[in-house]
């Protein structure tokens, strides 16, 4: 029996545990279910975005067309403008129809009335269209404005957030309520759908709600008949165990086992509970624990479920209100779009009116000018036929007065001759008078048409001042609107400068990041370069440091040199001029070793310039450098500075002092010779005592002159180390701190040079003078 119980026992947990496992994906699949329907939600919002848009387009395009409107109208004018001038020129050729040019300047000046009424109206209608699309554009930007500042983003942030968390807790709050009072939460949700009917969104969520709803009931369902099943099996087999229990006891087992905080009262009075009852209360009490904890976890979802209820609910009423909103404005909209258009319509309808009349004067002007053109030359036609017919009536072929005075009086003879004479002066006298009364009638007649043409030009002024009135008039107007279309110009020309300035700005900024990174490249390749550089510099103030041991050791040489020469001085005169011999001729040669060390160092700091000429010409690109310890620069100045230094020393050791001590060393073995001389001629002394007063005073003066020689080598120095001296002080004056111990330390050691060649032409001039005065004093 215990084997059954277990085996009876076991599948049961196992069911559960695959129920909630089913549980769980199905709240997985609830969870993408709604937030699929957030996506359409967000799609919904989206196009509406994109609806406003479109509107706001559709208004763009609408003040395109009244602008391209405007500029007909603009265009129409100027025709009128040149239809009125060519009826001007009309007028001023054809001044004899005065009549009827009048009368069609009457209509002429009556077409420009109303075109000029109509652009007055054109003018207010266009100002009130452009008041309309800025209020418009100012409303699009106030909502959108509104847009940005509505809490439903923040809303939707804050759900989309933690879609998870919200779902988990709607479907527990769902399932709970409908497991303790199901049809509590069916009419619940009824009285809420009905509520809700009237948005379609709040009926979108309430349909959700329910395929959330409907299938957590029938699991909560079958949870429970299992539950209860469970219970009678448990109930059966602690009867069949214990046939001695309390029915009591049994029936408020069975009563507590269909709810859910069941337990097991064992009678205590003979028999003591088994190992299996004691298992089953412990499974039973775990049990209830878990129940516990999914009713406390039932409650947590229900006060979500309620707080994302009244979420919702405030979402949909800020929806419905939004939505308001937005059909407010797109019937406003749409009202004004509609006025717009229509009046668009009559205004095209009343430009083609305007064209349709203009061009009718035209022809019509046209043809009543061909007519009278036609009558005009038939009218020409009958005054020539008439004009001819006048001549001949007035006499105007007739002789003239002057003729009939000087023509000779020959009276016929007979009577009949004289009658028909005095006939002919009769009908002559008869003629004259005609013409003499038509004369006057014509000057009438022309009187009466100046007096008429008069009275014409004065009208005909009158009209066109009036004319130019009304034109400066529009003139005046028309140049208030170019000057304010020239505003609005400049302003977008300054704004779209200002956008080209930006871009300008924005490009340079990159340019100059990527000029940056290029110069940070360039840099890095420098600094290595200059790494390099340094190594070479350490290396040529080493070889400096070498040269400046070298000029030590020559001054030390020079120094034992000069020692040994004043040691020698107690010796015999003939060793004194042996030492001499030796000693002098060290000189040019401790002279030609510095010039040499010099020359060497200058050389090194030429193929240095070089290889640094090499690098900067390939180096080129490279605008700026970092500040190290040693400047390429200031070591350029030095080396050059010492480059010069030794170069002059070399010049003053080849040109003057290399040729006086030459000139010494010569005279030092002459000396020594005309002193052997004297030596081995003491016997002679009396025969040649006045060749040797006359070889003596030879040698004083050649003395003398070595003396001027010694004394401009010694100037000669003194002048080449201040020239090295200011050079060096100079360069100490640009150069760094860390470059003038380098250039004192070689001042000094050219100073100690030039010195100690001083010293020991100084000491070697009175010991030559010494020995010459000792040999002369000897003779």
């Amino acid at each position: 029996m215990e084997q059954l119980d277990t085996v009876e026992f076991l599948p049961v947990s196992e069911d559960l545990q695959s129920e909630i496992s089913k549980l769980e994906n199905d709240n997985k699949k609830l969870r993408e279910e709604f937030n699929s329907q957030r996506a359409k939600l967000k799609d919904l919002f989206l196009q509406k975005e994109n609806e406003l848009e479109r509107k706001y387009k559709e208004n763009l395009n609408l003040s395109d067309k009244l602008t391209v409107l405007q500029l007909e109208l603009d265009e129409a004018k100027s025709k009128l403008v040149v239809a009125g001038l060519t009826l001007q020129s009309s007028t001023d050729v054809e001044k004899r129809k005065a009549e009827e040019i009048a009368s069609l300047q009457q209509l002429v000046h009556e077409t420009v009335e109303e075109s000029s009424s109509c652009k007055t109206v054109y003018s207010m209608e266009l100002k009130k269209l452009h008041g309309i699309i800025e209020q418009l554009r100012n409303e699009n930007s106030e909502l959108r404005r509104e847009k940005q500042q509505s809490p439903h983003h923040a809303v939707q942030e804050q759900t989309s957030l933690a879609p998870s968390v919200m779902l988990s807790a709607v479907t527990k709050t769902l399932a709970r309520k409908l497991g303790a009072d199901t049809f509590a939460s069916q009419d619940s949700m009824e009285d809420n759908m009905r509520k809700v009917d009237a948005d379609d969104h709040a009926q979108e969520d309430v349909e959700v709600l329910r395929s959330l709803v409907v299938p957590l009931e029938e699991e909560i369902k079958a949870l429970k008949d299992k539950l209860r099943a469970a219970d009678e099996q448990l109930q059966k087999c602690q009867q069949c165990r214990h046939g001695n229990v309390d029915p009591q006891v049994g029936e408020t087992n069975q009563h507590n086992s269909t709810s859910t905080n069941t337990s097991f009262d064992v009678h205590h009075g003979g028999f003591a509970p088994c190992d299996m009852c004691n298992n089953y209360e412990t499974e039973l009490v775990k049990e209830q624990k878990r129940t516990d904890e999914i009713k406390a976890k039932l409650l947590n979802a229900e006060k979500s479920a309620e707080r994302y209820r009244e979420e919702l609910l405030k979402e949909i009423g800020f929806r419905k209100e939004i939505e308001e909103k937005w059909n407010e404005k797109k019937e406003q909209h749409k009202l004004q779009v509609g006025e717009l258009t229509m009046r668009t319509d009559c205004a095209e309808q009343d430009l083609k009116e305007l064209q349709d009349v203009f061009k009718q004067t035209c022809n019509e002007v046209q043809q009543h000018l061909a007519v009278l053109t036609s009558d005009r030359e038939k009218v020409q036609v009958e005054l020539e036929k008439l004009q001819i017919e006048n001549d001949h009536l007035v006499g105007k072929y007739s002789i003239h007065s002057q003729q009939l005075q000087s023509e000779v009086i020959n009276l016929p003879n007979t009577v009949e001759e004289l009658q028909e004479v005095v006939l002919k002066a009769h009908q002559d006298i008869i003629i004259a008078k005609i013409g003499k009364e038509v004369v006057e009638e014509q000057l009438n007649n022309l009187k009466f048409e100046n007096l008429l043409l008069k009275d014409q030009i004065s009208n005909e002024q009158r009209a066109k001042e009036n004319l130019e009135k009304e034109y400066t008039i529009q003139i005046t107007a028309l140049k208030a609107q170019k000057h304010q279309w020239d505003k609005e110009k400049e302003g977008h020309t300054a704004t779209i400068d200002k956008l080209k300035s930006l871009d300008k700005i924005h490009k340079a900024t990159i340019s100059q990041i990527e000029e940056l990174f290029d110069e940070k490249r360039i840099q890095e390749d420098h600094i290595n370069e200059l790494k390099a550089r340094v190594g070479s510099l350490q290396q040529e103030l080493d070889n400096s440091e070498a040269v400046q041991k070298d000029f030590v050791r020559l001054s030390q040489n020079l120094q034992v040199e000069l020692e040994k020469i004043r040691d020698s001085d107690t010796q015999t005169s003939y060793s004194k001029s042996r030492h001499r011999k030796q000693s002098l001729p060290k000189l040019p040669y401790l002279a030609k070793k510095a010039s040499s060390r010099f020359s060497q160092y200058a050389e090194i700091r030429r193929r240095k310039d070089y290889q640094i000429t090499k690098e900067k010409d390939s180096n080129a690109e490279v605008t700026k450098t970092t500040s190290l310890e040693l400047d390429p620069k200031e070591t350029d100045d030095f080396a050059r500075n010492c480059n010069s230094a030794a170069e002059k020393l070399d010049v003053y050791v080849e040109e003057k002092i290399l040729p006086k001590l030459q000139f010494l060393k010569k005279k030092a073995p002459s000396r020594f010779s005309q002193y052997e001389e004297s030596q081995r001629g003491k016997d002679h002394y009396t025969n040649t005592n006045q060749k040797d007063k006359n070889k003596a005073d030879v040698v004083v003066i050649k003395d003398h002159t070595n003396e001027t020689t010694f004394d401009q080598v010694l100037r000669d120095l003194e002048i080449t180390s201040k020239e090295i001296k200011k050079g060096i002080s100079e360069n100490l004056n640009k150069n760094t701190a860390s470059k003038t111990q380098h250039l004192d330390s070689s001042a000094n050691v050219s100073s100690r040079l030039v010195q100690s060649m001083k010293t020991l032409i100084v000491q070697e001039k009175p010991s030559s003078l010494k020995g010459f005065n000792r040999e002369k004093a000897t003779k």
